[in-house]
């Protein structure tokens, strides 16, 4: 196992982890204000607030972990009819491209994320995900590019 897999499968039982306490948080924090609601009739406007955030961080934390597993959109419908040397380098084209797209999206992410802060105070941090997101999906296009499986195997030895 090379260091590349080994810092992927870290970030994938990080990712793990922080996806089953968001959806954990959002779970108990909006059944707890609709209860409060129903019962007592006090809601909190925080949590109504919070709860789309929590769902981006849910939604891109999932992105990622399907990258890991190859299982993002790929427009790579007549690369089948083609051989494996054509399509390993078309596939590790695709990577670089991805690997620059997402790289620069995730240096802009920082801006975005530091005027988001200026701009909302604490409310602003809920777009740290964004920097995270990028920055772990030019993480798997770059381990994509050096990935000895074949483009038919999707990318990763089972493992998931």
């Amino acid at each position: 196992m090379n260091a590349l897999e080994k810092i992927d499968n870290a970030l994938a039982v990080a990712e793990r982890v922080l996806i089953v306490i968001t959806f954990s948080l959002l779970i108990l924090l909006v059944s707890a204000n609709i209860a409060l609601r129903n019962l007592f009739g006090i809601s909190f406007q925080a949590v109504l607030e919070a709860a789309p955030g929590l769902v981006m961080w849910l939604a891109l934390l999932g992105a990622t972990l399907a990258m890991r597993r190859d299982g993002h959109i790929k427009l790579e419908l007549f690369l089948r009819y083609f051989p494996d040397r054509v399509r390993q380098g078309a596939r590790r084209a695709s990577s670089l491209f991805g690997l620059i797209v997402t790289g620069s999206l995730g240096i802009a992410s920082f801006l975005f994320v530091s005027n988001e802060i200026d701009m909302f105070g604490s409310w602003g941090y809920v777009s740290t995900i964004f920097p995270v997101f990028f920055t772990i999906l030019a993480f798997r296009f770059l381990k994509r590019m050096f990935d000895p499986a074949l483009p038919g195997t999707g990318g990763h030895s089972g493992k998931v």
